[in-house]
């Protein structure tokens, strides 16, 4: 909700939410009428589809921002789940969209076996971007190895 007030009213083809689950879909456009204006809230384009999957027409080097809020639908089933190949999938075609400057946020939740899982694929997966044209962190408390857990990266502007 925060990204589409920040670019409210500059959204038309600019926000898409996405998810694989109706329920979801259903909850953020209740949402987006509740706080945009109804111009606003049309602007934004709601998906029923898988994550790995983005709209066609975006292209490489456009995008600013991509955010990830991984794990299960909040009182939904605990059994549907983010799984960690469809992720992957998702970040492989991500990466190329990005903008240099732009970035993909990803909140990962490895208090179920599913979030463990997909946690240490993320990870693994980070450490193989090239480094001349990605800057990533992990943010996580050290005391709490199962709270949510926040990866961030960022395209270089230009290259090191």
């Amino acid at each position: 909700m925060a990204l589409a007030q920040l670019l409210a009213p500059a959204l038309a083809n600019k926000l898409f939410a996405i998810d694989l689950q109706q329920r979801a879909v259903q909850a953020t456009k209740k949402r987006l009428a509740a706080f945009l204006t109804p111009q606003d809230a049309e602007a934004v384009a709601v998906l029923h589809q898988c994550h790995s999957y983005f709209p066609a027409h975006l292209h490489p080097s456009t995008v600013k921002l991509i955010v990830y809020n991984l794990g299960y639908l909040p009182g939904g089933d605990k059994q549907v789940t983010t799984q960690a190949d469809t992720t992957l999938t998702s970040l492989h075609a991500a990466v190329p969209l990005i903008t240099p400057g732009g970035a993909i946020s990803i909140v990962c939740y490895p208090g179920h076996s599913a979030g463990k899982q997909e946690l240490l694929a993320l990870t693994a997966w980070m450490e193989q971007l090239d480094n001349n044209v990605w800057s990533y962190c992990h943010h996580q408390w050290p005391s709490r190895p199962y709270s949510p857990q926040w990866l961030f990266l960022q395209r270089y502007t230009v290259g090191r």
